[in-house]
């Protein structure tokens, strides 16, 4: 029998060898996982370079997410941030001059604490013959208001790991003529581009308006000079959101139009809201389309009345205007922003931060909206003039006060009525 101790040792060995075999193999296993995508007790997401903001934009976007809009308050508790009847008399007032005294023809909306705490439209659809009144559903051309929605969409494909800021425009348009300009640039308005508007009144012989993609084609044959060397200094430009629509569209494979509806208007429930084109319209006239039956024609004085105006060769571009909207729409898109619902905030911030040039000056623009100097009260801000509708777009920073100004009769006077407004809120 003592033949066998020999073996049942070795075999005693063996099994022995081979749990510290397997421990050894799970413990480096774990270690592996732990590098890899732990990083925990320093805080780290991986061990590899990624995007945070596109990390934050998928927890983010959670698919069964569902966007609520906060309608007015009704009542004038002192907790809440809702208006008190006695302001409401005051801005009703307000407004209603407005529309006597000083021709003002559009809606006034008011947001506060996340919720929509004033609205009033005065005035008529269509100016010429004073019918229909200006209700919930009149649709405002938004003018420059409308980039903020050009860049919103632009930050999405970076959230989406989809494009990079500092990329040069010509990665994504072959024949770009202009080597040193970036995304940043053109959301900046550091680009130096020369301005379509000239070369489409100047060069575009059709009978409709050029699209972005036309415009942008015109660019590349024309190859104007640029004003000035890319990011050396701010000069507003309505070329640079145009093109960064043409930008976006290549990227996602998608008009401006179905991408803003998809990825924005559709999910926030903003249902008169939408990009529109007059690419097919012919130029200096109207044509009533059926599918946008509540979209108003800009107006202006001429001759002791109100005359419309027709789009004009410009108004076939999207991205530095184009987009269509109600007040009440508007103050959706505030409050998803303010919610973070569709853009994380790491991604949002760089909508609220001034630019800053290649030689280190800070400019007064972020991505889509101006941001004010000096003004430790208002956050960002636009204004939009054009075709006889003026509009305004006010983001505060105490209480998320937002008002939202939208006019279709060559309204003047935007600063001083929003200060009218907001000294009767505070």
């Amino acid at each position: 029998m003592t033949f066998l101790k020999p073996f049942v040792l070795k075999d005693r060995l063996k099994i022995f060898n081979l749990m510290n075999r397997d421990l050894f193999v799970s413990a480096a296993g774990m270690v592996v996982v732990f590098v890899l995508f732990g990083f925990t007790l320093t805080g780290k997401r991986s061990l590899f370079a990624v995007n945070d903001h596109h990390l934050d934009g998928m927890i983010h976007n959670r698919e069964n997410r569902h966007f609520e809009f906060n309608n007015i308050l009704k009542t004038d508790n002192e907790d809440n941030k809702g208006l008190t009847g006695s302001t409401q008399s005051n801005l009703d007032a307000y407004v209603d001059k407005l529309y006597n005294k000083r021709g003002f023809n559009g809606s006034v909306v008011i947001g506060r604490g996340g919720y929509m705490v004033y609205k009033k439209h005065v005035g008529y659809s269509n100016l010429t013959y004073r019918v229909k009144p200006i209700n919930d559903t009149s649709i405002f051309q938004l003018a420059s208001l409308s980039k903020q929605f050009t860049a919103a969409a632009v930050m999405l494909l970076y959230q989406q790991g989809r494009i990079n800021y500092d990329d040069p425009v010509t990665k994504y348009i072959e024949g770009f003529p202009y080597q040193e300009v970036t995304l940043r640039h053109l959301l900046h308005h550091t680009s130096g581009v020369p301005n379509y508007m000239w070369l489409a009144e100047q060069k575009w012989k059709e009978e409709t308006p050029p699209d972005n993609g036309e415009m942008i084609k015109m660019m590349c044959q024309y190859d104007l000079k640029l004003h000035f060397e890319p990011g050396i200094r701010y000069k507003y430009s309505n070329t640079g959101y145009m093109i960064l629509v043409g930008i976006v569209e290549q990227i996602s494979e998608q008009p401006i139009d179905a991408f803003l509806d998809a990825h924005f208007f559709s999910k926030l429930g903003m249902n008169n809201t939408y990009a529109r084109s007059f690419s097919d319209n012919p130029i200096h006239k109207y044509r009533k389309d059926s599918r946008y039956p509540s979209e108003l024609l800009g107006y202006r004085w001429t001759y002791r009345r109100y005359v419309s105006i027709p789009p004009t060769v410009n108004d076939g571009v999207i991205g530095d205007k184009g987009i269509y909207s109600t007040a009440v729409d508007l103050l959706k898109w505030d409050q998803a922003l303010e919610q973070h619902f569709i853009l994380a905030d790491t991604t949002l911030e760089a909508a609220y931060k001034k630019g800053v040039t290649s030689r280190g000056d800070t400019i007064p623009y972020g991505f889509g909206y101006h941001i004010p100097k000096g003004r430790k009260d208002l956050k960002a801000y636009h204004n939009g003039v054009w075709n006889g509708f003026t509009n305004t777009y006010r983001k505060y920073h105490e209480d998320s006060l937002a008002i939202i100004l939208l006019s279709n009769s060559s309204f003047k006077g935007i600063t001083a009525t929003i200060n009218g407004i907001k000294g009767i809120i505070n």
